[in-house]
């Protein structure tokens, strides 16, 4: 299932990968009666195009989708039908309900054949546990089942059964995942559906009890949507299957297992995996049990054109597809074993299931598996491995885009190495990578821990200075007693010249603990003013890029500087921008300026914008977009929308010409810190960015050099803002970005 899609580029993570929606004259109503839904409830989405609008009268708000910018409304026919005429409202679609994607089950079967079809045992010799969590969204997990208990996730920023929301994300008391169906913290499998694609996915290994997963050990995230309806059936509604999307995104999950569907198409849904696609996160999921071919007929959510998806079909013993299995040439991906799969199931106990359901965890496992053997890879990287490593099958050729079925140890041996195994005893080993690097300053680092091995707890960091470096110039804000972080991964920003000692300890199950140690070496920076012409409050550098690509700067004040704002020109003398603007300041509305970005369009087009605030301190963002007069600098607004971090919108296709871009805190206190990422074809690659900076943080912009060229860098601060400019030295770094979002120090005005 390839998905031909426009890259785009993200500043604080790997490449990732947006899919621009075309503009919706009128409302989009995906109403069919031959499909069961809530009676009275609709998903909603108004259009970014329209003012700040409320729900009807006669409509109540059950539930927001902050991640689609969608929320779930109750309301009558006559409500539904008035809204076909409001060109505020992008789309409306009932709350469909959705079943499983299962057959029924076989008691008599109890072998793992399926986990020897996939060359399971041999690529144990070189992977057996993961560390990313897998979510499983589903009926819920028996969270107690002695193969399953110590390979649940567990939401460390959470009290147990203390009826407060500990860690502040919504949701009270959920120590193992949610609840969705039913609006509490228990996930609890009242079903077995759920507990046996968990068993499949991680059942533990090695420990002498039933049965074994794809991983020995992992964690994996129990989020429940489905109950029994009156007939003792699961059912799930779609606004229940978005909010646990956005849950599983939310929280860290790269992974999401879904072995349900057959539903109509939901735009709603869409949008939910698309977010969770543009955090990196892959969508596994089931083609479905009709035995017909998905590319005459759809089946979802397997068949949303999303490069997150992974479609899985069913295939049997014999290495056939089975008998009820859907397929298709162009929308499913792969085959894995799906009839007749012994796994655990709630109470402690192990049964039989077949369908695609039991397919999807064994390729679910597997990402998991090859995602912590190769943790710096992006989903993407993960997909394109599994789907190329498949074992060719002519049952499967001309019925899937790959053509084979899952092969485990292919997809971990091509190119890799063995990373150490878990060793005995209930032990733990503690493994960063990497384990020495080397930069100037300043220096971003990404350590990571996820290759620590055993089944592990608690991940501590902490860091030391173990040597400073003496280096001319100003006294720059530095890492004096960089911060303890409990999580998998870390990254620290380094300003001090210096050797840093970087110490991980994990702690196991039992108590144990190992550690392991880094070392960072951070230099002085090497300087580029050679090229630079210092004016009044304005630096004018000439700076040789002498390769394409994604580059970041960052503009930093001295500690004796006096706060102000500050502003970037970079201007290409050739080239369009292929990746995007990105930008960020210090958010300070009441008392300053905003973050902006000035760029160019060429043509008519729509362009996408996505606003964030990185500090979590400022929960609400202003965003004005403005036309500018390229002779009298008049501008003209064309919007001026509230949203939230990390929520995207497209306008309706701009004019030709030079538009302005701001983002606006709603309060001077507490100061955050913003950020703007703008997307469209047409741009120029010259670009004017600021906002205002103090001594605490960075301001910064990303462009893209489309060819070998001088640039022109023009840093301004003082009087080119009348009082409010920023005083003092001020230190513009520019670092090349590849495509895994790594950065390297490329050109710096400071000089030693």
């Amino acid at each position: 299932m390839l998905k031909n899609q426009h890259t785009y580029h993200s500043l604080f993570k790997s490449v990732g990968v947006v899919s621009l929606c075309s503009l919706l004259i009128t409302p989009r109503y995906l109403i069919a009666a031959e499909f069961e839904a809530v009676e009275g409830q609709y998903i909603v989405k108004r259009s970014p195009y329209c003012a700040s609008i409320s729900s009807p009268s006669a409509a109540n708000v059950l539930d927001v989708f902050p991640s689609i910018g969608a929320e779930l409304w109750q309301m009558e026919a006559y409500t539904v039908n008035s809204l076909s005429t409001d060109s505020c409202i992008e789309y409306v679609e009932p709350n469909y309900i959705i079943r499983l994607d299962n057959t029924p089950n076989d008691p008599d079967f109890n072998q793992l054949w399926g986990l020897d079809k996939i060359s399971a045992t041999t690529a144990w010799d070189i992977r057996t546990e993961s560390s990313i969590i897998i979510a499983v969204i589903d009926t819920g997990i028996d969270y107690t089942h002695p193969d399953l208990a110590a390979n649940m996730w567990v939401n460390q920023g959470e009290i147990p059964n203390n009826g407060i929301d500990d860690d502040g994300n919504g949701y009270i008391d959920d120590i193992y995942g949610y609840d969705f169906a039913n609006g509490d913290g228990e996930p609890l499998d009242d079903h077995f559906h759920g507990t046996h694609c968990a068993g499949t996915i991680a059942a533990i290994g090695n420990n002498g009890t039933g049965v074994v997963g794809v991983n020995w050990s992992a964690k994996i995230m129990a989020l429940k949507f489905f109950k029994l309806d009156s007939f003792g059936r699961p059912s799930g509604k779609i606004s229940d299957a978005i909010s646990a999307i956005e849950y599983a995104t939310s929280m860290g999950a790269k992974i999401t297992s879904n072995s349900w569907g057959g539903g109509p198409e939901s735009q709603a849904l869409s949008d939910a995996i698309q977010f969770a696609q543009q955090k990196g996160a892959l969508f596994i999921a089931a083609a479905g049990n009709k035995s017909v071919n998905t590319d005459r007929y759809s089946h979802y959510p397997s068949g949303y054109d999303l490069s997150n998806i992974i479609s899985v079909a069913a295939t049997d013993q014999y290495d056939a597809l089975s008998e009820f299995s859907n397929y298709g040439a162009t929308s499913v991906d792969l085959g894995a074993p799906g009839t007749d799969i012994y796994s655990t199931v709630p109470n402690g106990s192990y049964g039989t299931l077949s369908g695609t359901s039991m397919a999807t965890p064994h390729v679910a496992g597997l990402a998991g598996l090859l995602w912590s053997h190769n943790p710096s890879w992006t989903y993407r990287k993960v997909r394109d491995k599994i789907l190329s490593s498949v074992e060719p099958l002519s049952s499967l050729a001309g019925k899937t885009v790959s053509g084979g079925r899952l092969n485990a140890y292919k997809a971990l041996a091509d190119g890799t190495t063995p990373p150490p195994q878990p060793p005995g005893d209930g032990k733990v080993e503690a493994h960063i990578e990497p384990t020495t690097i080397t930069g100037s300053a300043p220096f971003t680092v990404y350590l990571d821990g996820r290759t620590s091995v055993g089944q592990i707890i608690q991940y501590k960091w902490e860091a030391s200075i173990e040597e400073m470096y003496d280096c001319p110039g100003p006294d720059f804000v530095g890492i004096d007693e960089p911060p303890q972080s409990e999580d998998t991964q870390v990254t620290y920003l380094f300003q001090r010249p210096g050797v840093y000692g970087i110490h991980l300890t994990v702690t196991g199950t039992n108590g144990t603990t190992d550690s392991d140690k880094a070392e960072v070496i951070v230099n002085c920076p090497h300087t580029g003013g050679e090229k630079c012409h210092d004016g009044e409050d304005a630096i004018t550098c000439n700076v040789p890029f002498n390769r394409a690509g994604f580059y970041v700067a960052d503009v930093i004040l001295a500690n004796d500087g006096k706060e102000g704002a500050w502003g970037l020109s970079v201007s290409p003398s050739s080239g369009m921008n292929e990746g995007g603007f990105n930008g960020g300041a210090i958010l300070k509305e009441n008392g300053g300026m905003p973050g902006f970005i000035t760029f160019q369009l060429t043509k008519r087009e729509a362009v996408s914008l996505t606003p964030y605030e990185y500090t979590g301190k400022v929960s609400l963002l202003t965003v004005k977009v403005e036309k500018q007069d390229v002779n009298t600098h008049e501008r003209t607004l064309i919007y001026s929308k509230e949203m939230s971090s990390g929520t995207r919108f497209t306008t309706q296709p701009l004019e030709p010409g030079y538009y302005v871009v701001t983002v606006y805190s709603q309060s001077d206190s507490p100061r955050g810190v913003s950020g703007i990422s703008i997307n469209a074809s047409s741009m120029l690659g010259s670009v004017n960015l600021g906002g205002w900076l103090d001594t605490t943080g960075v301001g910064f912009g990303a462009f893209y050099i489309a060819n070998p060229q001088e640039v022109k860098l023009a840093l301004l601060s003082g009087k080119n803002y009348s009082d409010i400019g920023a005083r003092g030295q001020i230190v513009l770094n520019v670092y090349y970005q590849d495509d895994d979002g790594n950065r390297q120090l490329y050109w710096t005005n400071y000089e030693q």
